[in-house]
């Protein structure tokens, strides 16, 4: 058998970390294994694909300099976003290259959803894994820029117009961005690196935010064009999910609901968990509750994920409970300034960028993660690895997350961005320490890559037949 993956690089944010642990996992069970993803920015500029075979067998196609730009880095117009012909045209040399019997996609981040046809057109069985909203959102989280609360969908391109506004200027500074950065890396030693990254990322901060947030007119921003062209990327995504693709998955049963809702049939929805390296190399920890009682926030910084909502319920805490909140991933940005402005309780301690083999060190040091996204988080990696780790969670009840936290038994659920109920629910914990010991006992087995790559070659193979 053999299969091309495509999604961002390896080691952007968790599905990035996923599909790097399922392409070897596939790889050692004797799968011919290819992976086609975007990301990568270098001198050359102009788009080209970087061939190369890992020690593990994986077949890299590494597109470099694509013309369209993660929207974590800047906003591409929706129609590039449909269909890129310096990206379909890459994309075809990969497939006629490799030569694959299916093809499973992950992210378009960097890409165009058109790839979906283009396999489909070569009558190759196509999978598609939804982590995310990005059919939806072009933002991915459905998380509306202008009141920061959830957004109901694109509502045939007007809410999309509202929300984001495509800038060429932005994309163009995020590649000079991304190829300034790759080249440092490749270059200046990762503890020298370390250090720098803050300050440098404050820096930009500063220089491009003016720029950004001046205030636009709805009627400059609610343009027919701009309308029209969201709303033609939100029914062509749309058709792809309904016609084209073969099976969806999804990894949550929050995330299918919401796909059914927006459309597409259940009969070409499957939910399938995914797998975790997290449980195959972190053991439980055997660690004494000990006061103060440690709260921990493991993750990006970044508005989506919550954590400003953690650091107000921990500002609610009784100033006689013995506790502390331990924030792990300060990039030195301006929403993790921000939340440092935010702090009226001494007891939080900031702690820079981890790395993933140093998970097993730090939650040795944390009592119970907190996971406190104000988005509807599908299958947050964060919470796996505290699972895996023995370590209970305190988790939003939204998005896929209740699907993994049991409230009362591996965890505590609590109302989404409601930062008084968090705190009640983090009080209740520290009032009675025994809770954490007794969660621990109740803490299950993860589902590790192993069994997941069998549940998806099963799928490969009843598929491809």
């Amino acid at each position: 058998m053999r299969v091309l993956q495509v999604s961002m690089r390896p080691g952007i944010g968790g599905v990035g970390i996923y599909v790097d642990n399922l392409t070897v996992e596939l790889a050692r069970r004797g799968v011919e294994v290819g992976w086609f993803y975007p990301g990568e920015y270098d001198c050359r500029l102009l788009p080209h694909v970087k061939q190369y075979v890992r020690e593990n067998g994986v077949r890299i196609f590494a597109f470099r300099n694509s013309p369209n730009v993660h929207a974590a880095y800047g906003y591409v117009h929706p129609s590039l976003e449909v269909n890129h012909p310096v990206i379909e045209r890459h994309f075809r040399k990969a497939l006629k290259t490799f030569q694959p019997d299916l093809v499973h996609f992950h992210d378009f981040g960097g890409l165009c959803s058109s790839l979906i046809s283009i396999a489909s057109d070569l009558s190759l069985i196509t999978v598609n894994s939804l982590h995310s909203y990005w059919f939806i959102c072009p933002k991915n989280d459905l998380i509306f820029t202008r009141t920061g609360q959830i957004c109901p969908g694109p509502e045939a391109g007007n809410n999309c117009s509202l929300c984001i506004t495509p800038s060429t200027r932005r994309v163009a500074m995020a590649r000079i961005q991304a190829t300034i950065w790759q080249t440092a890396k490749a270059v200046v030693p990762h503890k020298l690196l370390s250090l720098l990254q803050p300050p440098i990322v404050r820096l930009y901060h500063r220089w491009w935010t003016p720029g950004q947030q001046r205030r636009v007119s709805v009627a400059v921003l609610q343009n027919q064009e701009l309308i029209s062209a969201y709303g033609e990327r939100e029914r062509n995504n749309l058709r792809l999910l309904c016609d084209r693709v073969t099976m969806n998955i999804a990894v949550s049963t929050f995330v299918k609901q919401r796909f059914v809702e927006w459309g597409v049939p259940p009969e070409r929805l499957i939910v399938q968990h995914i797998g975790t390296r997290a449980a195959e190399f972190l053991k439980p920890v055997a660690r004494e509750i000990k006061m103060p009682v440690t709260f921990g926030y493991i993750g990006p910084l970044t508005y989506h994920k919550g954590a400003h909502t953690l650091v107000d319920a921990f500002n609610l805490l009784d100033s006689n409970l013995e506790t502390r909140l331990i924030v792990y991933g300060d990039n030195g940005s301006q929403y993790a300034e921000g939340l440092k402005q935010r702090v009226r309780n001494g007891a939080v301690q900031f702690r820079p960028r981890y790395r993933h083999e140093d998970l097993q060190e730090i939650l040795k040091e944390i009592d119970v993660v907190v996971v406190p996204p104000i988005w509807y988080d599908n299958a947050p990696q964060v919470v796996f690895e505290s699972l895996s780790a023995g370590v209970p969670v305190i988790g939003a009840r939204i998005g896929g997350i209740p699907d993994f936290v049991r409230d009362g038994e591996n965890g505590i659920l609590y109302e989404a961005g409601n930062a008084e109920d968090l705190a009640k629910k983090m009080t209740m914990v520290a009032r009675d320490p025994s809770l954490i010991l007794r969660m621990r006992t109740r803490i299950r087995t993860m589902k590790t890559m192993i069994e997941h790559v069998e549940e998806l070659l099963s799928l490969y193979e009843s598929l491809i037949q």
